[in-house]
């Protein structure tokens, strides 16, 4: 038996006036004492199209005190005290969609946070306000803070919009290796904050090895099953596995590592490799990867998907530097399999190694 990935604690509870003085005071020592490391890490950045987008525009129903709403596609998950999505939303004045036909805000007033699956490399997005402040067009001062694994702060920071029922881009590029949580907490009270066309990388740290062989096509994907997201083709999702790697191609670096998204949630994968690319259908996907002269091989033993749908695994197979392999991820998907094969694979990718 295969143990299951442990998962995080969301922390996801309502915050009890003694643990919010406590939180900023937190904020505020950690603040000392990061100084410029940490803001070198995190820095602003101008509108960007993400790998994923969360506009609220798909129905979903959201649910308040700080319990877990999926959002970018199940790439993260969206915490609030009161979340409203709406499609106009009066107080001071009156606030419409940046595009399409819905934004979310939270009637709470409290913190929001994204608690996400893999560390994003860019998050950003439009934000607006309609809060009374006493004037119109007043200020709003809006808290961004950024959290690793362990909960503990890596870098915040303050950026001011005008409370004038407008949208303002506020976006970051991160190159901390290890955030989990983005908080956001909007001043003076009620502290009303509302977020629409947000952009999210995750990159993994991605870049090694030249993906091929993608779910892109309803003639070739078995049932009409396309994605449109550069992975294989479409499982019960609605998103193609894409398949990436990170760190590098290095014999004695040894430090590769393969990352498959957008798996059925906490179902099994297999990476395994071959020296050929081929494309023939094979259960709800493509089989990209074929035997060559030397036959097929597995990354053992298999691995399980995580609460995000992702799947990584470090390559520990015998290489030399000369060889090129090609690898893909083979996964269940026995509940929501849209050829009902139970199974599918992300796109390939062709890896040549190095000294």
């Amino acid at each position: 038996m295969i143990p299951s990935i442990k998962k995080l604690d969301r922390k996801s509870h309502r915050l009890s006036s003694s643990q919010i003085v406590w939180r900023h005071a937190r904020l505020f020592s950690a603040i000392l004492l990061l100084g410029s490391s940490a803001a070198a890490q995190i820095n602003s950045t101008p509108p960007f199209a993400g790998q994923y987008q969360e506009g609220f525009e798909a129905s979903m129903t959201l649910t308040g005190g700080y319990t877990a709403n999926p959002v970018f596609q199940g790439q993260a998950d969206y915490f609030a005290v009161a979340p409203i999505r709406s499609s106009g939303w009066t107080f001071d004045c009156m606030i419409h969609p940046y595009s399409g036909s819905y934004f979310v805000g939270d009637a709470g007033g409290g913190p929001a946070w994204f608690d996400f699956g893999s560390s994003p490399t860019k998050f950003g997005g439009y934000f607006g306000s309609n809060q009374p402040d006493g004037a119109v067009a007043g200020i709003v001062t809006v808290t961004a803070s950024f959290f690793d694994s362990t909960m503990s702060l890596i870098h915040s920071e303050d950026r001011v919009i005008q409370n004038d029922c407008q949208w303002h881009w506020l976006g970051w590029e991160i190159t901390a290796s290890d955030v989990f949580r983005i908080e956001f907490d909007a001043a003076p009270a009620p502290g009303f904050l509302m977020m629409d066309d947000l952009e999210l990388d995750l990159g993994h740290g991605c870049g090694v090895g030249t993906p091929f062989c993608f779910g892109d096509d309803p003639t070739i994907c078995p049932c009409s099953n396309p994605s449109t997201n550069g992975g294989g083709c479409m499982n019960g999702t609605g998103y193609g596995s894409v398949l990436c790697a990170s760190g590098s191609a290095s014999v004695g670096n040894n430090d590769l590592v393969l990352h498959a998204d957008h798996i059925p949630l906490n179902q099994f994968g297999l990476f395994f490799y071959g020296a050929n690319q081929i494309n023939l259908p094979f259960g709800d996907g493509l089989r990209c990867v074929g035997a060559g002269g030397g036959g097929l091989f597995r990354l053992n033993p298999p691995a399980q998907a995580d609460s995000f749908g992702n799947l990584t695994r470090h390559w520990d197979a015998s290489v030399s530097a000369g060889d090129t392999w090609n690898v893909q991820c083979w996964y269940r998907d026995p509940n929501t399999s849209p050829c009902g094969a139970n199974f599918n694979l992300s796109n390939g990718l062709e890896i040549n190694w190095t000294q």
